[in-house]
Protein backbone atom coordinates (compact mmCIF):
# COMPACT_ATOMS: atom_id res chain seq x y z
CA UNK A 1 0.00 0.00 0.00
CA UNK A 2 2.88 2.19 0.96
CA UNK A 3 4.79 2.17 -2.70
CA UNK A 4 1.23 2.39 -4.51
CA UNK A 5 0.54 5.63 -2.95
CA UNK A 6 4.28 6.75 -3.16
CA UNK A 7 4.25 5.73 -7.13
CA UNK A 8 0.97 7.94 -7.27
CA UNK A 9 -1.77 5.09 -7.21
CA UNK A 10 -5.21 6.71 -5.69
CA UNK A 11 -6.60 5.28 -2.81
CA UNK A 12 -9.37 3.80 -5.20
CA UNK A 13 -6.63 2.25 -7.13
CA UNK A 14 -5.00 0.87 -4.03
CA UNK A 15 -8.19 -0.65 -2.61
CA UNK A 16 -8.68 -2.12 -5.99
CA UNK A 17 -5.68 -3.67 -7.04
CA UNK A 18 -3.64 -4.29 -3.56
CA UNK A 19 -6.27 -4.62 -0.71
CA UNK A 20 -9.34 -6.49 -2.37
CA UNK A 21 -7.09 -8.86 -4.14
CA UNK A 22 -4.90 -9.60 -1.29
CA UNK A 23 -8.48 -9.91 1.45
CA UNK A 24 -10.07 -12.14 -1.17
CA UNK A 25 -9.30 -15.60 0.40
CA UNK A 26 -10.09 -14.26 3.64
CA UNK A 27 -13.55 -12.90 2.85
CA UNK A 28 -14.04 -16.30 0.38
CA UNK A 29 -13.35 -18.48 3.26
CA UNK A 30 -15.04 -16.33 6.18
CA UNK A 31 -18.32 -16.27 3.62
CA UNK A 32 -18.08 -19.97 3.24
CA UNK A 33 -17.84 -20.60 7.24
CA UNK A 34 -20.87 -18.09 7.56
CA UNK A 35 -22.85 -20.41 4.47
CA UNK A 36 -22.13 -23.29 5.78
CA UNK A 37 -22.82 -22.93 9.58
CA UNK A 38 -25.80 -21.08 8.24
CA UNK A 39 -27.57 -23.95 6.19
CA UNK A 40 -27.44 -26.47 9.24
CA UNK A 41 -28.00 -24.00 11.71
CA UNK A 42 -31.27 -25.11 14.19
CA UNK A 43 -31.54 -23.30 17.39
CA UNK A 44 -32.59 -20.03 16.08
CA UNK A 45 -34.59 -20.89 13.33
CA UNK A 46 -36.66 -23.30 14.98
CA UNK A 47 -37.30 -20.74 18.27
CA UNK A 48 -38.41 -18.04 15.66
CA UNK A 49 -39.63 -19.86 12.84
CA UNK A 50 -41.23 -23.04 13.91
CA UNK A 51 -44.21 -20.70 15.81
CA UNK A 52 -44.99 -19.04 13.05
CA UNK A 53 -44.26 -22.06 10.44
CA UNK A 54 -41.65 -20.70 8.69
CA UNK A 55 -38.95 -23.89 8.07
CA UNK A 56 -35.45 -24.09 7.08
CA UNK A 57 -34.24 -27.66 6.27
CA UNK A 58 -32.80 -28.41 9.74
CA UNK A 59 -36.00 -27.02 11.44
CA UNK A 60 -38.27 -29.46 8.52
CA UNK A 61 -36.43 -32.32 10.03
CA UNK A 62 -37.20 -31.79 13.50
CA UNK A 63 -40.73 -31.41 12.54
CA UNK A 64 -41.30 -34.03 10.78
CA UNK A 65 -39.91 -36.09 13.63
CA UNK A 66 -41.89 -34.69 15.78
CA UNK A 67 -45.16 -35.83 13.44
CA UNK A 68 -43.53 -39.19 13.67
CA UNK A 69 -44.92 -41.68 11.19
CA UNK A 70 -43.96 -44.68 8.92
CA UNK A 71 -41.73 -42.56 6.08
CA UNK A 72 -40.40 -40.24 8.78
CA UNK A 73 -36.83 -42.20 8.58
CA UNK A 74 -37.29 -41.65 4.64
CA UNK A 75 -38.14 -38.32 4.21
CA UNK A 76 -35.66 -36.65 7.21
CA UNK A 77 -32.51 -39.20 5.60
CA UNK A 78 -33.43 -37.34 2.22
CA UNK A 79 -33.47 -33.83 3.96
CA UNK A 80 -30.34 -34.70 6.07
CA UNK A 81 -28.51 -35.24 2.24
CA UNK A 82 -30.20 -32.43 1.37
CA UNK A 83 -28.40 -30.08 3.77
CA UNK A 84 -25.02 -32.08 3.41
CA UNK A 85 -25.03 -31.23 -0.27
CA UNK A 86 -25.51 -27.88 0.10
CA UNK A 87 -22.64 -27.81 2.21
CA UNK A 88 -20.17 -29.30 0.22
CA UNK A 89 -21.53 -27.28 -2.51
CA UNK A 90 -20.70 -24.14 -0.50
CA UNK A 91 -17.23 -25.39 0.07
CA UNK A 92 -16.12 -26.10 -3.61
CA UNK A 93 -17.48 -22.56 -4.61
CA UNK A 94 -14.63 -21.41 -2.20
CA UNK A 95 -12.30 -23.60 -3.88
CA UNK A 96 -13.28 -21.92 -7.12
CA UNK A 97 -13.00 -18.78 -6.07
CA UNK A 98 -9.48 -19.44 -4.19
CA UNK A 99 -8.00 -21.30 -6.74
CA UNK A 100 -4.73 -19.58 -8.05
CA UNK A 101 -4.46 -16.92 -5.11
CA UNK A 102 -2.04 -18.34 -3.24
CA UNK A 103 -0.54 -15.32 -1.63
CA UNK A 104 2.32 -15.65 0.50
CA UNK A 105 4.91 -14.01 2.66
CA UNK A 106 8.18 -13.40 1.03
CA UNK A 107 11.51 -12.33 2.85
CA UNK A 108 12.57 -13.89 6.06
CA UNK A 109 9.25 -15.44 6.85
CA UNK A 110 11.09 -18.64 8.01
CA UNK A 111 11.18 -21.75 6.50
CA UNK A 112 8.40 -24.54 6.45
CA UNK A 113 9.18 -27.67 8.45
CA UNK A 114 8.98 -30.86 6.33
CA UNK A 115 8.76 -34.31 8.07
CA UNK A 116 9.32 -37.19 5.83
CA UNK A 117 6.87 -40.79 6.85
CA UNK A 118 9.56 -43.03 4.61
CA UNK A 119 7.94 -46.22 4.69
CA UNK A 120 5.36 -45.57 6.81
CA UNK A 121 3.58 -43.08 4.30
CA UNK A 122 1.22 -45.82 3.15
CA UNK A 123 0.03 -46.78 5.97
CA UNK A 124 -0.43 -43.16 7.35
CA UNK A 125 -2.38 -42.63 3.61
CA UNK A 126 -4.29 -46.51 4.84
CA UNK A 127 -5.51 -44.87 7.96
CA UNK A 128 -6.28 -41.55 7.09
CA UNK A 129 -8.51 -42.87 3.90
CA UNK A 130 -10.17 -45.34 6.07
CA UNK A 131 -11.16 -42.49 9.15
CA UNK A 132 -12.37 -40.56 6.25
CA UNK A 133 -14.53 -43.54 5.17
CA UNK A 134 -15.54 -44.10 8.35
CA UNK A 135 -16.26 -40.45 9.42
CA UNK A 136 -17.96 -39.14 5.98
CA UNK A 137 -18.99 -41.74 4.01
CA UNK A 138 -20.72 -44.51 5.52
CA UNK A 139 -23.00 -42.12 7.51
CA UNK A 140 -24.23 -40.99 3.99
CA UNK A 141 -24.60 -43.91 2.80
CA UNK A 142 -26.59 -45.06 5.78
CA UNK A 143 -28.86 -41.98 5.36
CA UNK A 144 -29.16 -42.62 1.37
CA UNK A 145 -30.45 -46.60 2.84
CA UNK A 146 -32.66 -44.89 4.89
CA UNK A 147 -33.95 -42.62 2.47
CA UNK A 148 -34.80 -45.72 0.54
CA UNK A 149 -36.58 -47.98 2.59
CA UNK A 150 -40.53 -47.88 2.22
CA UNK A 151 -40.87 -47.51 6.49
CA UNK A 152 -38.95 -47.53 9.40
CA UNK A 153 -37.58 -51.20 9.93
CA UNK A 154 -38.30 -52.17 6.97
CA UNK A 155 -35.09 -54.56 5.56
CA UNK A 156 -33.63 -52.59 2.61
CA UNK A 157 -33.38 -55.02 -0.47
CA UNK A 158 -34.30 -55.34 -4.15
CA UNK A 159 -37.61 -55.95 -3.61
CA UNK A 160 -38.35 -53.38 -0.91
CA UNK A 161 -36.55 -50.32 -2.55
CA UNK A 162 -38.86 -47.37 -2.97
CA UNK A 163 -38.35 -43.74 -4.44
CA UNK A 164 -41.40 -42.57 -2.39
CA UNK A 165 -39.74 -40.43 -0.26
CA UNK A 166 -38.03 -38.85 -3.27
CA UNK A 167 -41.25 -38.18 -4.94
CA UNK A 168 -43.03 -36.81 -1.68
CA UNK A 169 -40.29 -34.82 -0.62
CA UNK A 170 -39.09 -33.73 -4.09
CA UNK A 171 -42.40 -32.62 -5.96
CA UNK A 172 -45.34 -33.33 -3.67
CA UNK A 173 -44.97 -31.21 -0.32
CA UNK A 174 -44.82 -27.35 -1.35
CA UNK A 175 -43.32 -27.20 2.27
CA UNK A 176 -39.54 -28.68 1.14
CA UNK A 177 -39.37 -26.14 -1.67
CA UNK A 178 -39.97 -23.16 0.60
CA UNK A 179 -37.68 -24.71 3.33
CA UNK A 180 -35.09 -24.73 0.72
CA UNK A 181 -35.58 -21.51 -0.29
CA UNK A 182 -35.42 -20.33 3.20
CA UNK A 183 -32.23 -22.09 4.16
CA UNK A 184 -30.69 -20.70 0.82
CA UNK A 185 -31.80 -17.25 1.32
CA UNK A 186 -30.86 -16.68 4.98
CA UNK A 187 -27.84 -18.37 4.87
CA UNK A 188 -27.00 -15.93 1.62
CA UNK A 189 -28.35 -13.07 3.71
CA UNK A 190 -25.99 -13.97 6.69
CA UNK A 191 -23.04 -14.34 4.83
CA UNK A 192 -23.05 -11.16 3.01
CA UNK A 193 -24.49 -8.94 6.12
CA UNK A 194 -21.30 -10.33 8.20
CA UNK A 195 -18.97 -9.75 5.41
CA UNK A 196 -19.93 -6.20 5.43
CA UNK A 197 -20.09 -5.50 9.05
CA UNK A 198 -16.65 -7.55 9.63
CA UNK A 199 -15.03 -4.97 7.20
CA UNK A 200 -16.42 -2.00 8.34
CA UNK A 201 -15.39 -2.98 11.92
CA UNK A 202 -12.00 -4.70 11.08
CA UNK A 203 -11.41 -0.66 9.38
CA UNK A 204 -12.49 0.99 12.12
CA UNK A 205 -10.01 -1.16 14.65
CA UNK A 206 -7.28 -0.78 12.57
CA UNK A 207 -7.66 2.71 11.04
CA UNK A 208 -9.95 4.43 13.38
CA UNK A 209 -7.97 7.05 15.84
CA UNK A 210 -11.39 7.29 18.09
CA UNK A 211 -10.59 5.86 21.58
CA UNK A 212 -13.89 3.91 20.72
CA UNK A 213 -12.04 1.00 19.17
CA UNK A 214 -10.92 -0.50 22.33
Amino acid sequence: MEAARLSGASSWQVLKDIILPLSLPGFAAGAAIAFVSGVGNFGIPAILGIPASIYTLPTLIYSKFAAFGPGTFADVSLLSGLIAIMAVVGLAIEERVLRGRDYRVIGLSGQVAVFTLGGWRGLAELVLWVTLIIILALPLLALIASSLAPAYGVPLSMKTVTLHAYEEILFRQAITRTAFLNSIGLSLVTAFGLLVLSVLVGYFIVRAKSGLRR
